[in-house]
């Protein structure tokens, strides 16, 4: 290993084939079919600076079920054969292995059970990366806060991570728990190192990445990806486009539908209930939970209740996807 591990697919292939040679059939065939992730959990100061892994495996449910009475054994295997690949290397180890099952999108598809969040995120929040250079600190605050009343956590590294804290794992950790990015390409960004190597995490991630076109066009493996435009001093104005391109695409779409239904349910005054209510009626579809949350707000929330003309609006939606009951 040589710095922060983005592909983690050879070590996984490797660790099959070395539980599989130690006689452990069951566990190589369960890290064949599983997704992982390389996450740098903790560093240490000393002797130089060591960086710990842990390695997280997503299996398919029905795998799962089969594993999980005898999980704590499995799991103590699989790390005893993983930190095989870290001896001789003094700056690295691996210090956890963590087998959960995969959850399943509207689609079918698997998708990661995230563990415990890093506190920098908002809790039910729609978790977005804001790569940019230091040159934007006060732009990106204030897209921050516009994006906030959509239910969009963003995190912004020069805002939300602790004087104190180890801000390269910080980052890190912000990149592994990220659903999508949005890259300002001011004219400084290409020659920031660390915003390139953003970039390419997420992508390399299969994640959304949404650039934002201030001063430079899209460039390298961006450049196939349709920007947004704008100008210096007018990226807070971005945050309603922003929100329906993750509402409108496949890969996040899910995510943040449940994160605008209940920004709007818990909306905080009359002008943000109004402000999202266009963003619910253009749902294409509303699950039975959203649909509660919907109808809970226009009853419990005075902010919903009582804006001009919100809650025929919602009662509305509820009809139109099938929820008569709940708009009565």
């Amino acid at each position: 290993m040589d710095g922060f591990p983005t592909n983690p697919e050879p070590l996984r292939i490797s660790l099959a084939r070395a539980l599989e040679l130690k006689g452990w059939a069951h566990e190589a065939d369960i890290v064949r079919s599983a997704e992982i992730d390389i996450t740098l959990e903790s560093h240490d100061n000393w002797n130089g600076g060591i960086d710990y892994y842990g390695l997280g495996f997503r299996v398919p449910l029905e795998a799962f079920a089969k594993i999980e009475a005898g999980l704590e054994e499995f799991e103590k295997r699989i790390l005893q054969t993983a930190q095989i690949f870290w001896r001789g290397i003094d700056n690295e180890g691996i210090s956890s292995v963590v087998v959960h099952p995969a959850a399943l999108t509207a689609s079918g598809a698997r998708h990661a059970v995230p563990a415990v969040l890093p506190p920098f995120w908002a809790a039910g929040q729609f978790r977005l990366f804001l790569s940019h250079c230091s040159s934007q600190k006060s732009e990106m605050a204030r897209l921050q806060s516009a994006l906030q009343q959509f239910g969009v956590s963003a995190f912004v590294a020069h805002v939300d991570i602790e004087p104190t804290k180890e801000w390269e794992l910080e980052i890190a950790r912000g990149l592994q728990t990220m659903e999508a990015l949005v890259a300002i390409l001011t004219a400084d960004f290409p020659e920031s190192k660390w915003c390139d190597q953003e970039v390419g995490i997420a992508l390399g991630q299969g994640k959304l990445v949404i650039p934002v076109r201030v001063d430079v066009n899209p460039y390298g493996f961006l450049a196939k990806h349709q920007a947004l435009v704008a100008r210096q001093g007018e990226l807070g104005v971005l945050a309603p486009t922003i929100v329906e391109l993750l509402l409108r695409h496949d890969s996040t779409a899910i995510s943040m539908t449940h994160a605008i239904v209940r920004a709007f349910a818990d909306s905080w005054n009359f002008a943000m209930a109004k402000t999202l209510i266009s963003f619910i009626e253009s749902l294409p579809t509303l699950s039975a939970e959203h649909a509660k949350l919907l109808a809970g707000a226009i009853k419990e929330n005075d902010q919903v209740r009582y804006a001009w003309g919100v809650p025929d609006r919602v009662r509305q939606v509820l009809v139109r996807h099938g929820f008569k009951r709940l708009a009565a």
